[in-house]
């Protein structure tokens, strides 16, 4: 598969341990993506419509 197919997904920036070398960079920020769309589907969960 080429590598910009690979990046589409989030699995694409997670290394193959012990295999590729794991960058603390990564997590983090993937780690920061993740709590930032759990936040956002949280509040509009509150937020939503109900008649």
């Amino acid at each position: 598969m080429p590598k910009w197919l690979e990046k589409l997904s989030p699995y694409g920036y997670i290394p193959q341990l012990p295999v590729e070398q794991s960058s603390a960079s990564t997590l983090i920020g993937m780690t920061i993506i993740a709590l930032v769309g759990i936040s956002v589907g949280l509040f509009a969960y509150r937020e939503r419509d109900l008649s």
